[in-house]
C-alpha cells in the first residue's frame, strides 16, 4: 500500500468530520461516514465526498453503545473493503468545567471516548 485508500470517519455529519472526510476523497480516499444524530448532515457529507470522485457510506453511530458501534465500523469495513485510516471526530460535551460536572453527563462523555477507542482497535486493517 502506497497511501491511504479507505477511511472511516466518525462524526462526519459535520464540523471538523466533515472537513476531514472531504479532504480524505479529495485525496482519493473512499470514505465511511458516520453521524450520531445529523443524518442529512451525513448524506450532505457523503454527497460531497461522491462529487470529489471518491466513494462514500453512510451510517449512523452511537459510542455509548460498544457492541453496535463496533458492528458499524465493521459494516463500514465490508463496504469499503478494509479500512487504512480511522479518525474518531465524534464527541459530545458540555460547557459544564469538569468539576462542576454532575456524575451522569461524565459517565456519558467518557463512555463515548472510552467506545471511540475501541472501535479503533478492533476496526479490520485495509488493503
Amino acid at each position: 500500500m502506497d497511501f491511504p485508500r479507505t477511511a472511516v470517519v466518525t462524526g462526519s455529519d459535520s464540523g471538523i468530520g466533515r472537513a476531514v472526510a472531504v479532504a480524505l476523497a479529495a485525496a482519493g480516499v473512499n470514505v465511511g461516514i458516520t453521524y450520531h444524530t445529523d443524518r442529512d448532515g451525513a448524506k450532505n457529507t457523503a454527497r460531497v465526498v461522491r462529487d470529489n470522485g471518491a466513494d462514500a457510506y453512510v451510517r449512523h453511530l452511537d459510542l455509548t453503545d460498544l457492541p453496535n458501534s463496533s458492528a458499524v465500523i465493521d459494516e463500514l469495513a465490508a463496504d469499503l473493503g478494509g479500512v487504512d485510516v480511522l479518525v474518531n471526530c465524534s464527541g459530545t460535551g458540555t460547557a459544564v468545567p469538569v468539576m462542576e460536572m454532575d456524575f451522569a453527563t461524565w459517565r456519558e462523555v467518557c463512555r463515548s471516548t472510552w467506545t471511540a477507542l475501541s472501535c479503533a482497535r478492533s476496526a479490520p486493517s485495509g488493503t
